[in-house]
């Protein structure tokens, strides 16, 4: 994952944009990993509200 840099260069703009349009594809992966991203506020700023809205849709789409 770019975010990470595991098998990719380090690239975090790629990776949010990656996660971005897995979400805008319902992924349910994509939902989660932007929920934490969000609940630590380290790449991003943290969001309580963002962070409960895409951790709901990750649970919504299965993701447990």
């Amino acid at each position: 994952m770019a975010i990470e840099g595991i098998i990719v260069e380090k690239d975090i703009n790629a990776g949010i944009e990656f996660l971005i349009k897995g979400a805008s594809k319902n992924n349910a992966y994509c939902y989660f990993y932007l929920s934490m991203l969000h609940d630590e506020g380290i790449i991003v700023e943290k969001n309580p509200r963002l962070q409960f809205t895409y951790l709901k849709r990750a649970a919504e789409e299965g993701f447990v």
